[in-house]
């Protein structure tokens, strides 16, 4: 049993004091398999706005705020009816916060198939998710990040927002994997208005027919 699962955290969870009532006659089960239990129900998906109240992660709110500052910035958009968006990720996230915190996402690859409308969202959101994972001291998965992603798209639609349409930029560059991921991680910070294709060498972009990028920055 190796969650290293805080038991302030956890005990005080609407949760626990279930997990409690069930076990009530088994009252030899060890502490941690009682947290266990109550971790299984906090990371359950239960969409009820009366079971998933904030006290648990006060500070979730001001975070999701944060982040959802950041996507502006990135995204060169003013989000409308922001408090509407913050609700319905809450009702996401506890459950969610969990699954990330304690990795009990049990599969790495993912499960969502976005469009390309949705890939350009999710790699802005990829760029704009610092405090939130500051907040939960771990690396959102793709898979849960992609989940933010339709409930941001899905927002914009509901709001009838339209994305500034955004260009493609590519990077092409023959001196080695680590010096083209560094050059690609440092020009994507200093342009988040560029959607960047992976990497290329020579030899695979004039295979590639040169894409559609609007943009292609080279050391070469």
């Amino acid at each position: 049993f190796d969650y290293q699962i805080q038991f302030k955290e956890l005990s005080g969870t609407k949760e626990y004091e279930a997990t409690e009532h069930l076990i009530k006659d088994h009252g030899d089960l060890p502490e941690a398999e009682r947290l266990y239990i109550t971790l299984q129900l906090l990371a359950t998906n239960v969409f009820s706005s009366d079971l998933l109240t904030p006290y648990e992660v006060p500070q979730l709110r001001n975070v999701l705020y944060e982040t959802l500052n950041n996507f502006e910035m990135n995204a060169f958009i003013e989000l409308q009816n922001k408090e509407s968006l913050v609700q319905k990720l809450m009702l996401h996230l506890k459950p969610a916060y969990y699954r990330i915190k304690y990795n009990l996402t049990s599969y790495t690859g993912s499960f969502v198939k976005l469009d390309e409308n949705y890939q350009s969202l999710d790699q802005i959101l990829k760029l704009s998710l610092g405090h939130l994972e500051t907040f939960m001291k771990n690396t959102i998965p793709e898979n849960e990040r992609q989940y933010i992603t339709i409930f941001i798209g899905g927002h914009l639609l509901e709001t009838k927002q339209i994305l500034p349409k955004r260009k493609k930029a590519l990077v092409v560059c023959q001196n080695g994997v680590t010096v083209s991921k560094l050059l690609r991680n440092t020009l994507t910070k200093l342009f988040p208005e560029f959607d960047f294709y992976p990497t290329m060498s020579m030899r695979e972009f004039i295979i590639s027919g040169h894409l559609d990028a609007a943009l292609i920055f080279s050391s070469v």
